[in-house]
């Protein structure tokens, strides 16, 4: 599932919004900066917007609305561009994306409890009666499990976090 969500990130459309592509705007109005002193606002819910022109895309872009330098294109509800997925995060694969982020974060606990599971069980098999003793010997043996546990904890916290402060961000701007 996890490898569906990701494929699905990588190959969706972010929410792209097209580019002016219009004669209107000559060389010599980009040089004099004649069409960027215009202003827009907008009053959506009773509270009034303005409205930015992207130098690049020759858009307006409203609220939500960013540009992203790698991909060179203005995306609505730009959340951030993952270089792992090669794309834009934004309003229309963010879903698809946070889907993922927990496929990842269930995977990654699942590897957190088993590489446990596997220390409490071959501490239970040895013969030691102190706890340090048995500690220090699980160590000693099986050093690749408690650095995967450790691991494993250190990027489920990290995981979490990305999904708690994603979430909160775009459910505050997403409703604008």
């Amino acid at each position: 599932m996890s490898l569906l969500y990701l494929l699905i990130c990588i190959f969706s459309d972010p929410g792209v919004l097209p580019k002016y592509n219009n004669s209107r705007i000559t060389e010599e109005d980009i040089k004099s900066n004649s069409f960027l002193k215009k202003k827009k606002y907008y009053f959506i819910r009773g509270r009034k917007f303005k409205v930015k022109l992207c130098s690049t895309c020759h858009i307006f872009r409203g609220p939500g609305v960013s540009h992203c330098k790698k991909c060179n294109n203005c995306v609505e509800n730009f959340d951030h561009h993952c270089p792992w997925l090669g794309n834009c995060i934004g309003k229309n694969n963010y879903f698809y994306f946070f889907i993922f982020l927990i496929f990842c974060n269930i995977f990654v606990l699942s590897n957190l409890f088993t590489s446990i599971g596997l220390v409490i069980y071959i501490g239970q098999k040895q013969k030691i009666k102190s706890i340090k003793d048995k500690f220090i010997e699980i160590f000693k043996n099986e050093y690749n499990s408690l650095i995967m546990i450790l691991l494993s904890f250190g990027v489920s916290n990290i995981y979490t976090l990305i999904l708690i402060i994603n979430y909160y961000y775009y459910y505050r701007i997403a409703p604008l």
